[in-house]
């Protein structure tokens, strides 16, 4: 008799808890899901004149993950919407919720949610068939991989290759104007240039300008020049001696020899054995150098002379 008055007044408390409000079915899209699927449960509430608010006090988890919420109005009622997603196996009950008036809070509707199963996927571990690991395969390579390599190897080569060319160009063209400049220097006589040359060297007054060393290089760089051009002799791969030993093979009058000496001594003084040559050493190397050069310059044998060498014989 106890117990059953105890479950009496356990009933009798619910009906008093329960009294004012309305009970409302929730509906899910289906009875049955797989793990992860997308869960759809709604409920309506017609012809409500107050403001309502809805809550739960479902304790979301991987159980059960809320989405999203959706409040539609419409004839008079509302619709809410939810989407759940589940990533645990088992029966699953959807949320209870409270249907309240917004301003006193007082419950209008309780929503008795459906139960609903999340499903695993099935794995067949028996018939499970273990495969051999296959090798790293060779991917072929596709064009347009190779292209930028190839664009770059080309543009490579094409730059080498005008390179190339602008440096056999620039290699010419120097080669041509040094041509040029010894043609020309050629079309000049040679004791003309040799003349020109000392008097340029002359105006230049290295000496008076303590730069004597420099006055008998560029002297005896022109002399070599003049007896290079006149007599054939390779002056400049020649001691001074040697040069002097070609000219008498070249008959050159002895007191031009003897002048050619003199230069090259006091030359060879200033350049090699720091010596300081005096005033009248200056005069003397600068005047035999002009005569050395008027006296054996090449002179055209003139007509009269041809003519009385004929007829003497």
């Amino acid at each position: 008799m106890r117990k059953k008055l105890i479950i009496n007044i356990f009933l009798l408390s619910l009906s008093l808890l329960s009294f004012g409000q309305k009970q409302i079915e929730g509906k899910a899209d289906k009875a049955e899901y797989m793990i992860g699927d997308r869960i759809e449960y709604s409920f309506r509430v017609d012809k409500v004149k107050e403001k309502t608010v809805i809550s739960t006090d479902y304790a979301f988890s991987d159980t059960l993950n809320i989405i999203s919420e959706r409040k539609d109005t419409s004839d008079g009622g509302i619709t809410y919407s939810f989407v759940f997603a589940s990533f645990v196996g088992g029966d699953v009950t959807l949320p209870r919720y409270t249907v309240s008036e917004e301003q006193s809070l007082k419950e209008l509707f309780v929503v008795n949610p459906p139960a609903i199963k999340i499903n695993l996927p099935q794995i067949d571990t028996v018939n499970i068939a273990v495969k051999e690991l296959k090798s790293i395969q060779k991917v072929p390579v596709t064009f347009k991989e190779v292209l930028p390599f190839s664009i770059l190897v080309v543009g490579i080569a094409v730059l080498i290759i005008l390179v190339y060319f602008l440096v056999k160009y620039i290699k010419k063209r120097r080669e041509h104007r040094a041509e040029l400049s010894v043609r020309k220097a050629e079309l000049i006589p040679e004791d003309i240039e040799a003349i020109n040359a000392l008097k340029t060297l002359k105006d230049a007054h290295y000496v008076e300008s303590n730069q004597v060393k420099q006055h008998y290089v560029l002297l005896t760089d022109i002399m070599w020049k003049y007896i290079c051009r006149r007599f054939g002799i390779n002056a400049f791969e020649m001691t001074s001696s040697q040069i002097l030993g070609a000219l008498e093979k070249e008959s050159v009058p002895f007191s031009n020899i003897e002048q050619m000496r003199y230069l090259f001594s006091v030359a060879d003084f200033v350049k090699f054995a720091k010596h300081l040559p005096s005033i009248e050493e200056n005069l003397n190397t600068m005047q035999m150098s002009f005569d050395f050069v008027n006296d054996t310059k090449w002179q055209p044998v003139a007509e009269t002379d041809e003519k009385n060498e004929e007829v003497k014989q």
